[in-house]
């Protein structure tokens, strides 16, 4: 039940914003009675956290499959991003701040999985490229996570909103694409040439 509540909470909050939705929106969503909801979180903030923890366990997930996808690393990272660049399309880019201000419980969890992603994840598959001789050598692991992390920030704060709704494709190539290619050593350089989007 309380996965049918987090999926009716999700596309409420997708669709008016997090601020905009009530207790009784959500209930009238999944098909409840109010009393029913309250009898499963204590208020919006409770709702609000789960719907965070399951959101970022799925995004774990994803993430592990795809690295253990056997495809060059850079193109690993390279999905990863646009997952979560197409993620950050499906809320408004005021969600973030807002949740800051009324939710604070629930930036933490956002908070660890961003760290995770900047100093664990992406380091570990640069770590990989590199031992594949695919990226140059010099690459400064400790400075990559620092500019990993500023780009969660920018991305959650929604930074980028305006111009993935107009080109997604465009702003991917700038914002990821391009970058890790300049990464890749000169007999290398083909190796991203062929990544294509998950979608269009």
């Amino acid at each position: 039940m309380n996965s049918k509540i987090i999926e009716s909470a999700n596309r409420l909050f997708m669709q008016y914003g997090i601020k905009s939705v009530s207790f009784d929106d959500i209930a009238r969503q999944s098909g409840l009675s109010k009393k029913d909801l309250y009898s499963r979180f204590a208020n919006k903030g409770d709702l609000v956290n789960e719907l965070v923890t399951k959101n970022l366990e799925q995004l774990d997930q994803e993430f592990d499959a795809i690295t253990a996808l056997s495809i060059d690393p850079l193109k690993k990272i390279a999905r990863i991003y646009e997952i979560l660049l197409r993620q950050q399309l499906q809320y408004h880019p005021s969600m973030y701040r807002i949740m800051v201000r009324t939710f604070p419980e629930s930036i933490k969890p956002i908070d660890a999985f961003q760290r995770k992603l900047s100093f664990t994840r992406i380091p570990a598959l640069l770590d990989e490229a590199k031992k594949n001789k695919h990226i140059k050598q010099e690459i400064n692991s400790e400075i990559t996570s620092e500019l990993c992390a500023w780009f969660m920030q920018k991305m959650v704060h929604g930074e980028f909103y305006e111009l993935l709704q107009k080109n997604f494709k465009s702003t991917f190539e700038m914002l990821i694409l391009y970058p890790l290619q300049g990464l890749l050593v000169a007999e290398h350089a083909h190796l991203l040439n062929n990544y294509s989007l998950k979608q269009n």
